[in-house]
């Protein structure tokens, strides 16, 4: 797209997509990073679409921020009062890396403490990317010892961390650990992500507050600095997500109200608003059952009756429709009265939902449209940077086809892992080449 890039030049750069690829019924929501322009972007885009009646409830859930990203900007902030340890760790690791010498000297000390024939490498980190650090940290970590037997054998390398420093790079990496685990799983392409952000994002929460009470100050400046950035950005957990996980069988509306009781107190007005919006959502939905526009209903009528009805028993339709609103009420509550299956089991959430249509024809539609919204952008940046590599300034005249193929067999052969851990290590390793 040529510029500009503001948000009146990509409103209606999407909006004239959407029409040439004729979804313009099929929009729920859109998930943007947060991009200068996107807020304006979506915005004009919103106003569009609703103009034509397109969005559901006016758009109210339109919207859906990256969480992926602000995860990372939550962590980056934490990183800024990070212990001088991990500074340590750092310069060790540069320390190694300077030349073939160190390197195999560090390799003999690898192989006395026992750990020779490991697939493992000692990483380095790029500051900037709050993920290498954690790997760079885990790395050393396990080469511990090792790095500990070369600081008694080279006189040269003074920069290894007393035990004292051990043990806060120990904790510092425990507590990075689960937001590298959660961005990972926020990430993935191959599974619905939106049910997973309430529970997540709970214990995210929670991380960051046991942080701020640790009795270590490095911790507590860790915590505060994130909390600032999580506040800033979920101190409101996003409604339509917290809708997700209500569709999750394991969950439901117990674990929504559990987690409310824990963060605001009993019967709070938070918990008000969200069973109100989770009615108003199933409300449209009932609405929308009875549209005959909708190609996502199929309402079944005989022919010779419809064309026979006088349209004065239209006001009959109209006022009795079959399965009222307040009928269909007792669908979602059914399903919420229905005990909730065993949290730490394993379910194809989507395909459970396909099972259980017939029994809950109008709340199956809402699951499956909100059960589909992708939490994170790390999937499609993905894409435009593997797209980079293969299309670079020495293949600059591969033709599209080609570079279509290239891309699907690579998502082929690396099918089975997720595409951000790809990533990642794809970055680790430039980082380590650059340095």
């Amino acid at each position: 797209m040529p510029p500009p890039h503001n948000g009146v030049a990509l409103a209606d750069k999407v909006n004239t997509l959407i029409g040439e690829w004729g979804i313009e019924k099929n929009l729920f929501s859109i998930t943007l990073d947060n991009a200068t322009a996107n807020d304006s972007f979506v915005e004009k885009l919103k106003t569009k679409l609703n103009f034509r009646g397109l969005l559901l409830m006016n758009g109210r859930f339109f919207h859906v921020r990256c969480c992926a990203h602000i995860l990372n900007l939550i962590v980056q902030d934490g990183l800024k009062a990070i212990d001088p340890s991990v500074i340590k760790v750092r310069d060790c690791i540069k320390y190694i890396k300077g030349s073939s010498a160190r390197k195999e000297r560090f390799l003999e000390c690898v192989a006395q403490v026992g750990l020779r024939g490991s697939r493992r490498g000692l990483r380095q980190d790029v500051p900037t990317r709050w993920n290498s650090t954690y790997l760079m940290l885990d790395s050393a970590l396990y080469y511990r010892r090792a790095l500990m037997n070369l600081g008694l054998s080279d006189k040269d390398f003074k920069l290894c961390p007393v035990a004292d420093e051990w043990a806060k790079i120990e904790k510092i990496t425990k507590f990075l650990g689960y937001f590298y685990e959660v961005t990972c799983l926020f990430s993935g392409t191959k599974y619905p992500t939106s049910h997973l952000f309430f529970p997540k994002v709970f214990i995210v929460q929670h991380s960051i507050q046991e942080a701020m009470r640790d009795h270590d100050s490095f911790m507590r400046r860790m915590g505060m600095e994130m909390n600032l950035k999580f506040e800033k950005y979920w101190s409101d957990y996003s409604l339509i997500l917290g809708i997700a996980v209500v569709m999750d069988p394991r969950f439901k509306m117990q674990f929504v109200e559990w987690a409310y009781d824990k963060l605001y107190g009993p019967d709070s007005s938070q918990l008000e608003v969200f069973n109100d919006t989770l009615s108003s959502l199933f409300d449209a939905y009932v609405e929308k059952s009875f549209d005959p526009n909708d190609s996502n209903y199929s309402i079944d009528e005989g022919s010779s009756q419809a064309q026979g009805d006088h349209s004065l028993l239209e006001a009959f339709d109209n006022a009795y429709k079959i399965g009222s609103s307040s009928s269909m009420k007792t669908e979602l509550s059914k399903y919420l009265d229905e005990v909730r299956l065993e949290r730490k089991q394993e379910l194809d959430v989507l395909s459970w939902w396909k099972m259980e249509q017939i029994r809950y024809p109008i709340l199956f539609h809402l699951a499956r449209d909100v059960l589909t919204i992708p939490i994170s952008t790390v999937a499609s940046e993905s894409a435009f940077s593997i797209g980079g590599r293969v299309l670079d300034q020495y293949r600059s005249s591969l033709l599209p086809d080609t570079v279509q193929a290239l891309l699907c067999t690579r998502d082929w052969i690396f099918g089975n892992k997720d595409v951000f851990d790809l990533t990642l290590q794809d970055r680790s390793g430039e980082g380590e080449s650059r340095n």
